[in-house]
């Protein structure tokens, strides 16, 4: 007590670190963890200590960890090690927020003894210069420290490859993907391409389109269920001089129903994807015989490997 007393009066305001560097990018987003690192931040600076980033430099260091109930807390300062446990379960809202922050406050005060505010009992505390909290932890860093990590963003780029399945035959389906989350809110953007061909024509198609979903299931293994909406672009060349339009461009809306069951780590993302789609049909003829054909329905299955950013 008598050296925290001291130090105060020389201005030394203890530092603590607020280290999510442990978690993936699923995880990270499942807690909003930008969010997160903000409110612990704030109440770090409420109860006078100083919010730094993970480092040799602090004073306390509290790392997360993703157990099997909740977010694992543990808070660190020489030798001596503490440990609590926040129950997640109806998702990272602001009230769960609140209690970790709270949690990691109270782990730092039982390691620390009285926060600086609290210190001098009977007195008012004296206010603790402070700047606004920052937007991660890696902007709270002091003058001269090792940057920390910062976690990743919700963004994800992919290339897959598959099948599309029409009324008229099979062909190959490749493409890209984008995927912004944000919580259980998932944001598709997709652009994918086909090839395929009939009796003396060959036809080329790409798709594009946007679309949002939601997880409804979290964790290693997610599932996400979105709708969206966009084109399909045909180009086509037919060499019979009597087909009905030889060659050309036709562009069709359409829609699609997407399914992802997908595995994040840390930046590497695998997903599978089922989607059916609705667009307009269109067929073919020279002569009164179809040469190539596209049904209004159309069935996609695909294979996808990410990269979180």
């Amino acid at each position: 007590m008598l050296a925290l007393l001291a130090g105060a009066a020389q201005g030394h305001v203890p530092s603590v670190a607020f280290d999510l560097r442990g978690l993936s990018a699923a995880e990270y987003r499942r807690i909003d963890g930008l969010a997160l690192e903000r409110k612990v931040a704030l109440r770090l600076v409420q109860e006078g200590f100083a919010a730094v980033a993970p480092g040799p430099g602090a004073d306390v260091e509290v790392r997360a960890s993703m157990g099997p109930v909740g977010l694992d807390l543990s808070a660190a300062r020489g030798g001596r090690v503490l440990q609590a446990t926040i129950t997640f379960a109806a998702g990272a809202t602001a009230e769960w927020h609140l209690e970790v922050a709270h949690k990691t406050a109270e782990l730092a005060r039982a390691l620390l003894g009285p926060s600086p505010a609290a210190a001098v009992e009977g007195e008012p505390a004296a206010p603790v210069a402070a700047p606004p909290p920052p937007a991660s932890a890696a902007d709270a860093r002091p003058a001269g420290a090792p940057s920390a990590s910062v976690p990743p963003s919700p963004w994800e780029i992919g290339v897959g490859a598959g099948g599309l399945w029409r009324a008229g035959g099979a062909d190959p389906l490749v493409g890209v993907m984008a995927t912004n989350a944000r919580g259980r809110l998932r944001l598709h953007l997709e652009a994918f391409g086909t090839r395929s061909s009939g009796d003396g024509i060959e036809v080329l198609e790409g798709q594009g389109a946007a679309g949002v979903g939601v997880a409804v299931v979290e964790g290693p293994l997610e599932l996400d269920v979105g709708v969206g909406g966009g084109a399909v672009v045909e180009r086509f060349s037919s060499s019979s001089p009597r087909a009905a339009g030889s060659t050309g461009t036709r562009t069709s809306p359409a829609v699609w129903t997407p399914i992802l069951a997908r595995w994040a780590g840390r930046h590497l993302v695998i997903a599978a994807r089922f989607a059916a789609g609705v667009t307009r049909s269109l067929a073919h003829t020279s002569e009164g015989a179809t040469l190539w054909s596209r049904g209004a329905l159309r069935f996609e299955a695909m294979l996808v490997v990410g990269w979180a950013f």
